[in-house]
């Protein structure tokens, strides 16, 4: 944990890591994916540095915002005093509240299977809605990090077909799937070093995303509870 939090601390929206406009695109799909729901209390998991919450307050919810890495959720009680922020392990975190909608973005990465699979089950009563996504090992980006060996200790692999498969087992059904990130800016070096492929190349090829959710780097889905 102090080695995925020291990692987070520094590279987590760091303008330095070339990847950065896929993961902003993420988080347009997100906001647009939300501005069509219904609700007024959301539940966001692994909140980061806010960004999610942000959308979530924009659109007028009530947010309880579920972080395990201290200084991230000391940051967010500071900046948002009217979140309600739990500094939690979410492998150990069990919901109170019941919520509308809930979000889990770019965090099954640092989960093992079994860990969201329980995490799943956990907060189904409590849910009426999520949108998960992960990090895709079969993609190009993921299987260039593999190749050069830059994925952190702590990363765990997922494929689309494993995250279609854990939600649905965990009682959800699948409304929506989309990709990100079909071509992801690559670099040569650790770091993100000498550049491979570059941030105008991906933007150029962006629109294959539609083509192509399930070879994205960042796969998405919104899943409906079955509990709802």
């Amino acid at each position: 944990m102090d080695l995925m939090n020291s990692y987070y601390d520094y590279w987590w929206e760091n303008p330095r890591d070339v990847r950065s406009p896929i993961f902003s695109r993420l988080n347009e799909e997100v906001f647009e994916a939300l501005r069509g729901m219904r609700g007024r209390h959301a539940l966001d998991i692994g909140s980061g540095k806010g960004t999610i919450v942000r959308l979530l307050r924009s659109l007028g919810f009530a947010v309880t915002a579920v972080e395990s890495n201290p200084l991230f959720a000391r940051r967010l009680e500071d900046l948002m005093p009217e979140v309600t922020v739990v500094c939690a392990d979410v492998r150990k975190w069990n919901p109170v509240g019941t919520y509308d909608i809930a979000t889990c973005i770019e965090v099954a990465q640092v989960l093992s299977h079994d860990d969201l699979r329980d995490l799943l089950h956990r907060i189904r009563p409590r849910i009426g809605r999520i949108l998960l996504n992960i990090s895709n090992m079969w993609s190009l980006h993921g299987t260039w990090v593999r190749a050069r060996r830059f994925q952190a200790p702590f990363i765990v692999n997922y494929t689309p077909r494993d995250l279609r498969r854990i939600v649905t087992e965990c009682g959800y059904n699948i409304m929506r799937e989309l990709g990100v990130g079909f071509v992801t800016p690559v670099t040569m070096w650790k770091d993100f070093r000498g550049v491979v492929i570059s941030q105008r190349a991906a933007h150029f090829l962006a629109p294959l995303d539609i083509a192509f959710p399930r070879q994205c780097h960042l796969y998405l889905v919104d899943a409906l509870s079955t509990q709802a």
